[in-house]
C-alpha cells in the first residue's frame, strides 16, 4: 500500500482486547492507494486526525512540496480537507500558507492571520501582532525594524523608516522641516503616567526649549532662531531670542547684524514693535515712546521712558522723563 487514509477508532488504552502495538481504524477507500505503478511512489506520510481532543494534532510530511507541517484541532477528514485554517507551523516550502503564493523555503509558526513569525531568505525574519500588523522585521540586508518606527542598521545607526532621527557615533540627530517638530521630552515619573516637564525641539529655523506647569499643557518657552532679510527696507542677518510666558505671548531679544553695524533689540508682545534698540558699536540707545505714564520704580531705582506728551508741543515732539520711587516725575527735554 502506497497510501492509507483512515481514522483511528480505538487504541489499546480504550480496548483491552488490543495489544499495545494495535489500533482499530476505519479505512477511507477513496484515498487508499495500492502500491502499483511508479506514480504512487513518494506519497505523503500522514499521522491522521482524531475526534479525541488529545489526539487532534498531526505532523504532515509532504515529499512533493517538500515541507513538514503541524496542524492542531482536526476532528475529521472534513477538517483535513480544509486544513489551512488549522496550521500551527510549517517548515520547508511555505507556498499556500502564511500568505505565501509562490515557492518560498523557510519557517513559519503561529496564527496565519494573527500573531505569527516567519523566516525566509527573501524577507528575513518578520513578527506580526494579534491583528496581523508587522511589528518586528530583521531584513536579509542586516537591518532591523521595530513597529516600523525603530531601525537598527548594520553600520551601527539607529533610526526609523523615514529617517526622522538618527543615533550613531556622532550623537543624536532629529529631522526638522516645515510643520515638523521633533522633540526630546522629559516626564515625571514616567512617559505613560507622568507629567510632561519640558521639551527641546527644532521647528523650521527655530530651536525651542520649553518647560511646563503642573497641568502639563501650559508652557513657558525660550526660542533661539536665525533669520535672513528680516526687514524689507533694511535687509539683515540676525539671531533672535524669544521668551514666551504662560499665555504664549512672545517677548523678543534680537541680535541684528546689518552692514557691519550690530544692534540689540528688545520687543514685547503688547508693544506693537521694538521697544529698545541698543547699538554697542555706536554706543547709543534707542527707546520707543509710550503713551501712558508707567508706575513707580522700586526703592533704589529710577524709571526712564519716552513719551509723546511733552506737555507743550503735542505728539510731534517726544520727551524724556524720569520717575522716582516716590512718584516724582522730571521731564529732561525739551
Amino acid at each position: 500500500v502506497a497510501q492509507v487514509r483512515a481514522v483511528v477508532d480505538e487504541t489499546s488504552s480504550e480496548n483491552n482486547d488490543l495489544d499495545s502495538d494495535e489500533v482499530n481504524v476505519s479505512i477511507d477507500d477513496n484515498y487508499t492507494v495500492p502500491s502499483t505503478g511508479e506514480d504512487t511512489e513518494g506519497y505523503e506520510f500522514i499521522v491522521a486526525a482524531s475526534s479525541n481532543s488529545g489526539r487532534d494534532s498531526i505532523i504532515y510530511m509532504d515529499p512533493y512540496a517538500p515541507d513538514v507541517t503541524t496542524f492542531d484541532g482536526l476532528s475529521d477528514f472534513n477538517d483535513w480537507n480544509n486544513r489551512t485554517g488549522f496550521v500551527k507551523s510549517k517548515q520547508g516550502n511555505l507556498n499556500g500558507y502564511y500568505g505565501y503564493t509562490s515557492d518560498v523555503f523557510g519557517f513559519a509558526a503561529g496564527d496565519p492571520s494573527g500573531a505569527r513569525i516567519t523566516a525566509e531568505a527573501a524577507n528575513g525574519v518578520e513578527m506580526y501582532d494579534g491583528n496581523g500588523n508587522l511589528v518586528i522585521e530583521l531584513t536579509q540586508a542586516g537591518t532591523a525594524f521595530i513597529q516600523n518606527r525603530l531601525e537598527m542598521g548594520s553600520s551601527g545607526v539607529i533610526t526609523n523608516a523615514n529617517d526622522e532621527f538618527t543615533l550613531d557615533g556622532n550623537g543624536l540627530a532629529l529631522q526638522s522641516g516645515t510643520g515638523i517638530a521633533r522633540e526630546v521630552s522629559w516626564y515625571d515619573p514616567d512617559i505613560s503616567t507622568g507629567d510632561l516637564l519640558g521639551e527641546i525641539y527644532a521647528n523650521n529655523n527655530e530651536f525651542i526649549l520649553s518647560s511646563y506647569f503642573a497641568d502639563g499643557l501650559t508652557e513657558s518657552k525660550l526660542s533661539l532662531s536665525a533669520y535672513e532679510d528680516y526687514e524689507v527696507n533694511n535687509p539683515a542677518n540676525y539671531s533672535r531670542i524669544t521668551l514666551y510666558g504662560d499665555d504664549s505671548s512672545p517677548n523678543e531679544i534680537r541680535l541684528v547684524q546689518t552692514d557691519g553695524n550690530g544692534r540689540i533689540v528688545i520687543a514685547t508682545a503688547d508693544s506693537g514693535g521694538d521697544t529698545v534698540r541698543q547699538y554697542p558699536g555706536g554706543r547709543f540707545l534707542d527707546i520707543r515712546h509710550r503713551d501712558t505714564e508707567p508706575g513707580s520704580p522700586p526703592t533704589g531705582w529710577m524709571r526712564i521712558w519716552i513719551t509723546s506728551d511733552d506737555g507743550a508741543s503735542g505728539d510731534d515732539t517726544l520727551a524724556l522723563k524720569v520717575k522716582e520711587p516716590a512718584g516724582n516725575v522730571t521731564q529732561l527735554n525739551p
